[in-house]
């Protein structure tokens, strides 16, 4: 009998996904779920920052959504990416230390 809509975990997140973004969505997707099998508050925080800043204002803005963004198949993917600039930093320093 738990109701998700009155879950602070899941409002604190998407009052965050509403600032960031702009939208009204109110619905959290698979939030709850990802909350569940044990991501945090910051995690989901963390995903919503990263994805809206890679992708608005390209053709994947689009996908900036919590179905998308919170989805099982995704989300762990999206936590874990490593930024563009610091796969490059990653990658001279591999090279300085031939670490290959």
């Amino acid at each position: 009998k738990e109701d998700k809509e009155k879950d602070p975990s899941i409002e604190t997140v998407m009052n965050h996904f509403r600032s960031v973004t702009g939208s009204k969505h109110r619905e959290a997707g698979d939030l709850g779920a990802r909350l569940k099998d044990g991501y945090t508050v910051d995690d989901a925080k963390l995903v919503i920052d990263k994805k809206f800043k890679e992708w608005n204002g390209t053709d994947m803005a689009k996908y900036i959504r919590p179905t998308t963004l919170f989805s099982k198949s995704k989300f762990d993917g999206y936590l874990n990416e490593i930024p563009k600039t610091n796969q490059q930093q990653t990658q001279s320093i591999a090279d300085r230390y031939d670490f290959k």
